[in-house]
Order: structure tokens, then C-alpha cells, then sequence
């Protein structure tokens, strides 16, 4: 496929150019993305989008932010803090399960939808 411009995308999600191409460039080492060579410069994807889920994407971007920090010491926690600790693990493993159930190709799919509804909403019929 054709390579997506650096900045192309920028305006479309109201990030700032300088902050998109530091993402972008945090994609590459985990395998989603890379520039090929040339002049022409850009992105392309090194998978298919149906193969690279928004947990792959946050992943790279943010790392494993449920890795729970383990005290260094053995002391012993209290019932409430092991039944807090315990409610949240379970929350992250469904965020990050629901996370993994969402594939690239898919938003792109929603994307376009919505912008063909929108599209269709400017148009009115005499």
C-alpha cells in the first residue's frame, strides 16, 4: 500500500504534528508501523490492519500500564487492600481483554461510516 504523510493524519486527530510523529515513532519498534525508504517518506503498516488490535497499539504506545508494582518487602496486606488490589486487576484484565477485541481494520470501517453518515447528513433532497 501507499505510505500515509507524516502529517496527513494530524488535523484529522487534532494532534499536533511533533507529538503524532513521536507515536508514530514508538510504533515502529513494536512491529506496527514502518518508513519506508525513499523520498517520499511516511508511514506504512507492517501488518494487515485486521491483524493489529488497539491493545498492540496502547501496548506500544504506553506500555503495560497493569503491571502492578510489587512491594519489595513481604509485609502482609490488610483484607481490604488485597480485595481493593484483587477489584482492580480484574478491571484492567476486561480493559485490556475488550482492548484485544478491537482491530484495526474495524475502526477504520466505523471511521469511514461515520464519515459517509456525516456526509450524507449535509445533503438535503428538493
Amino acid at each position: 500500500g501507499n505510505a500515509v504523510p507524516n502529517a496527513e493524519p494530524a488535523p484529522a486527530t487534532r494532534v499536533a504534528p511533533t507529538s503524532l510523529e513521536a507515536s508514530l515513532q514508538r510504533l515502529r519498534p513494536a512491529g506496527i508501523l514502518q518508513r519506508p525508504r525513499g523520498k517520499p517518506g511516511g508511514y506504512l503498516l507492517l501488518r494487515p490492519a485486521s491483524d493489529v488490535t488497539v491493545a498492540d497499539i496502547v501496548m506500544a504506545l504506553e506500555g503495560d500500564s497493569t503491571a502492578s508494582a510489587r512491594e519489595s518487602d513481604e509485609t502482609v496486606q490488610s483484607p481490604y487492600q488485597s480485595v481493593t488490589d484483587r477489584t482492580f486487576q480484574q478491571a484492567a484484565h476486561a480493559w485490556w481483554s475488550h482492548l484485544a477485541s478491537i482491530r484495526l481494520s474495524e475502526l477504520a470501517v466505523q471511521a469511514r461510516q461515520e464519515m459517509e453518515e456525516r456526509a450524507g447528513a449535509d445533503m438535503f433532497h428538493i
